[in-house]
């Protein structure tokens, strides 16, 4: 393009640059800024918004219930703690939740259980989710999850759908589960170039955080390296994938792991215990059989054999393995073709001694509008950026779609000085309140509420907690937001780097790294612990 320009031509072309530059680096005036209409502090709410969970015990197994007017629709979701799952396996329990219900069953080929889903429900499907402690850092919980979203007239319908998939799922058809890892493979694939920012932060987060470890390996870059593995090699690993599927099946749907949540109105809930209770006995049946208990005893006693059974498989499967750990500080880059990075820095600030406070709600705001905003976006080039603070300590920065790499790091170093010389207007002060809480007062619909409150639950979070952040929110100074500089600077001190981007511009800066590898294609996936 440069060759077709005449001389005046390019010279017009970096004049005009330079003006841009100007007027991107040139601040609006105080007189402008005022004209734009602004709420009062005193127009926004003081309470935090409530949580829903009741918790009660049936026949030994965790019902939450969050009763809310859900206009006659069940919100359910079943549980299965997956703290027994061996260390080694984590990654496959991602390739669990992309098999489960999109294979046959008992009853149903896989068309056929995907119509009957469409026709009776608002959606019967697997996840995988893991739960910081917020009461203990360090700590979390895991979860395979069966969620369904019906008509009270159809819970008996869901409840059907939802054992069928965990219970009778066929893992037999080679033809079907390479079908599916080669999709979910494809799709992975396509959300790292496209959005990679998430999955590079979280990579950096996973050198010292086992919950975004856990992540990382269920639902981020060692798990797509996973199903790249599976998919290439497909025909020498496919009996260790049924193999090992089918033992995560085993250790995973068992009485003893179950915790059910329920949104809902209370005159659905009758209706629920009763099938979480049958629930409860073939979850011990199919226990019973997995462990080769098919003597008339146990057909006759499977609830007693099947909880004995499963108990002592337990018991033999969590002296194997932990959890995720984290896979220790690797600093990498990953080379892929596009012509942009995300680029993520992170650490832990509870680690340097440093509590959580709300008003890292408002620096979140203040990053995303200003600092990095100005930086990254606007002078940067960036398509975007972002940073979050975790009630744990996680915290992250990162940049979307951005034509930079080291640059952008000393971007980041500089927001400790910029906080320390933080000092705004009252009425700036209170605009970044009101965006902080637009985000916090998002209206919800009741399956959202729901979501809310048994995060809160699993996490340890109170209705005092929630009301201390929005007191911290509401009340913030300039002052709060300065005296985050040392936590800030606890989080940049740690040095965990993690960059998705062009391969070319990760080798011109290969010192920043300790890796630098392929995303796609050979090369270690660095899933396992340092």
């Amino acid at each position: 393009y440069k060759a077709s320009l005449s001389a005046e031509q390019i010279a017009e072309l970096v004049e005009n640059t330079k003006r841009l530059r100007a007027f991107q680096e040139t601040p609006s005036t105080q007189e402008e800024l005022e004209k734009i209409p602004l709420l009062r502090l005193s127009d926004i709410g003081k309470e935090a918004a409530p949580l829903y969970n009741k918790e009660e015990n049936v026949d030994g197994t965790t019902l939450v219930s969050h009763e809310i007017d859900t206009n006659g629709i069940a919100y359910i979701d079943l549980l299965f703690d997956a703290a027994a799952v061996p260390g080694d396996k984590v990654e496959y329990l991602g390739v669990l939740k992309g098999i489960l219900g999109m294979v046959d069953t008992e009853h149903y080929s896989y068309r056929e259980l995907s119509n009957e889903i469409d026709i009776h429900s608002g959606g019967i499907y697997p996840a995988v989710d893991v739960f910081a402690d917020t009461a203990h850092p360090g700590n979390y919980c895991a979860k395979f999850e069966m969620k369904a979203k019906v008509l009270y007239a159809e819970l008996d319908f869901a409840f059907d759908m939802m054992e069928e998939i965990l219970l009778t799922s066929k893992l037999t058809d080679e033809k079907r589960l390479y079908e599916i890892i080669a999709r979910m493979k494809s799709r992975m694939q396509m959300r790292l170039n496209s959005a990679g920012h998430q999955a590079a932060a979280n990579r950096a987060m996973s050198y010292f955080s086992g919950t975004a470890a856990f992540g990382d390996r269920t639902t981020g870059i060692s798990f797509y390296k996973t199903t790249e593995l599976l998919e290439e090699q497909f025909d020498d690993k496919k009996e260790e994938l049924t193999g090992i599927l089918k033992e995560l099946m085993a250790v995973l749907f068992r009485k003893e792991n179950l915790l059910v949540s329920v949104t809902a109105e209370p005159e659905a809930l009758d209706k629920i215990k009763e099938r979480i209770r049958l629930l409860q006995k073939k979850l011990d049946a199919a226990c019973a059989e997995a462990a080769g208990e098919e003597t008339a005893d146990a057909a006759a006693g499977a609830e007693n054999a099947g909880a004995a059974a499963c108990a002592d498989r337990a018991d033999k499967v969590s002296a194997l393995h932990g959890l995720a750990a984290p896979l220790g500080k690797k600093n990498e880059g990953f080379a892929t073709s596009s012509q942009v990075q995300y680029v993520a820095t992170a650490g832990n600030f509870c680690r340097a001694g440093c509590t959580y406070t709300g008003a890292l709600r408002i620096l979140k705001t203040i990053m995303a509008y200003e600092y990095l905003w100005t930086n990254i976006r606007v002078q940067g080039g960036a398509y975007g950026c972002m940073s979050g603070y975790g009630r744990t300590g996680d915290t992250y920065f990162v940049s979307y779609r951005d034509p930079n790499l080291g640059r952008t790091l000393q971007v980041y170093e500089g927001i400790t000085e910029y906080l320390k010389s933080f000092s705004v207007s009252d009425r700036d002060m209170t605009k970044y309140i009101i965006g902080t809480m637009s985000e916090v007062d998002t209206p919800q619909n009741p399956q959202a509420k729901g979501a809310r409150s048994l995060a809160a639950y699993l996490c340890h979070i109170t209705q005092e907690d929630l009301q201390r952040e929005r007191d911290e929110i509401l009340s913030a100074t300039p002052g709060n937001i300065r005296a985050l500089a040392p936590l800030v600077e606890a989080v940049l001190k740690e040095h965990c780097i993690c960059v998705i981007g062009n391969g070319e511009k990760i080798k011109e800066e290969k010192e920043l790294f300790c890796e630098v590898k392929p995303l796609i294609g050979s090369g270690s996936d660095g899933s396992q612990p340092g």
